[in-house]
C-alpha cells in the first residue's frame, strides 16, 4: 500500500464513528423534471436526509437504498450538483449521491440532454459542450427558486462534482473558459488520441473548424467549491481560460486512465489553475473506475463499464472516495444540520 492509500485509510478510520452514525440516517430519493422553453425537460435525481423505511432499488447498472419520495428532513442543507460523463445519467454516481444525502446534503444529479445513456444525439458536438453548463445553471436556479423543498436548503451557495466530460462542465460552471479551437489542434497532431477517436466515431463537429460566433459560456456564481474526477478535454483550458477560477478544487485522476490521459487533461489543469488543487491519484484505477461498483447480476454483461484492471478493488476504493469527497464539500460549504 502506497502513501496515498495509507493516508486515505487513516482518514476513513478517523471518521469511522461519524460514518457509522451517518449510515443510520435514511436517505430520500425523488426524480424531478425541470422545464425548458421549447425543449424536453431536464431529468434530475435528488438524494437528501429523510425519514421512513428505505428500500433497495435498482438504478440502471447500480442500486441504492432509499425512501422513495420521502419527506425532506433538516434545514440549511448544502446543495451539491453531480454532472456525469459522456453517455451517463443521473444514476452514474449514485453511491456518492447517497453518501451526500446521509451526510446532510441535497445531492442533485443531472441527466444531460442529448448526451446520456438513452440519447446520444449531441455526443461529440460543440453544442453539447456549450449546453451542459447551461443545463447545470437551470438546475441550480430551479432548486433555489422553484423546487418544493427549497425551504430546507442552504441558499445562495452550492458545490459541484463532475466526472470526465462532467468535470469539463464543472470547470466552465465555476468560471473556466475553454478554447474549443484546441480540439482540432490536438487531433491534427494526435489523431489516435481517445478524444479524437470519440468525436470521429460519433460524427461530431468538435474536431473540425469552428463556424459562426464564438460560444457564450455559462458560469454559475453560486458554486463555491468543486470536485473534479478524471476531467476530459482539459487541454481546452489555457492558463488565461482558468484565471477566473478561484474556488477550492479537489482533483482526482486514475493512474491507468487511457480515456482522458493525464498529460493533456488533469496535468494541464493542475498546472494552469491559479491555485493548486487538492490532488488524489488512484493507483491501479482506470477512467471508469470512478463509476460505482455495478450490481453483481449485470457486471459480467457490461465489462466495458464494470471491469477494472487486475488487482484493483473498486468497492474498497469507492468507500474511501465517497468519504473524502463528502468531507471536502463539508469543509467548504455551510454545515449541514439534518434533524
Amino acid at each position: 500500500m502506497g502513501p496515498s492509500s495509507q493516508r486515505s485509510l487513516l482518514v476513513v478510520l478517523a471518521l469511522s464513528p461519524l460514518l457509522a452514525a451517518a449510515a443510520e440516517r435514511p436517505v430520500g430519493f425523488q426524480r424531478i423534471e425541470i422545464p425548458r422553453a421549447g425543449e424536453a425537460p431536464i431529468q434530475v435525481g435528488l438524494w437528501y436526509p429523510s425519514a421512513g423505511t428505505p428500500v433497495r432499488q435498482s438504478l440502471v447498472l447500480w442500486s441504492h437504498e432509499v425512501v422513495v419520495d420521502g419527506p425532506v428532513s433538516g434545514s440549511k442543507l448544502p446543495v451539491v450538483i453531480l454532472s456525469h460523463g459522456a453517455s451517463g445519467s443521473l444514476a452514474s454516481h449514485v453511491d456518492l449521491a447517497v453518501g451526500l444525502g446521509r451526510a446532510g446534503f441535497l445531492a442533485a444529479a443531472v441527466t444531460h440532454p442529448g448526451d446520456n445513456d438513452r440519447d446520444q444525439s449531441l455526443a461529440g458536438s460543440r453544442a453539447n459542450l456549450v449546453q451542459r453548463p447551461e443545463v447545470i445553471h437551470l438546475v441550480v436556479d430551479h432548486l433555489f427558486h422553484a423546487w418544493a423543498g427549497r425551504g430546507h436548503l442552504l441558499s445562495g451557495e452550492a458545490g459541484i462534482f463532475g466526472f470526465s466530460l462532467g468535470a469539463f462542465s464543472a470547470l466552465v460552471a465555476i468560471g473556466g473558459t475553454p478554447d474549443l479551437t484546441e480540439i482540432p489542434k490536438l487531433c491534427a497532431t494526435r489523431s489516435s488520441a481517445p478524444e479524437c477517436v470519440f468525436v470521429a466515431s460519433h460524427h461530431g463537429d468538435q474536431g473540425g473548424p469552428a463556424t459562426g460566433a464564438p460560444p457564450r459560456w455559462t458560469h454559475v456564481p453560486s458554486f463555491t467549491v468543486a470536485v473534479l474526477a478524471a476531467p476530459a478535454l482539459g487541454f481546452t483550458f489555457t492558463k488565461a481560460g482558468l484565471e477566473s477560477v478561484r474556488v477550492p478544487i479537489q482533483l482526482w485522476r486514475a493512474e491507468k486512465d487511457s480515456d482522458a490521459p493525464d498529460a493533456w487533461n488533469s496535468g494541464l489543469i493542475r498546472a494552469r489553475l491559479p491555485h493548486p488543487p487538492e490532488e488524489h491519484v488512484v493507483p491501479g484505477a482506470r477512467h471508469l473506475s470512478f463509476l460505482p461498483p455495478c450490481r453483481p447480476e449485470v457486471a459480467a454483461s457490461v465489462p466495458a463499464v464494470c471491469s477494472d484492471p487486475p488487482g484493483f478493488d473498486r468497492a474498497a476504493f469507492h468507500q474511501v472516495f465517497v468519504e473524502q469527497v463528502v468531507e471536502f464539500f463539508r469543509a467548504h460549504l455551510g454545515q449541514p444540520r439534518p434533524r
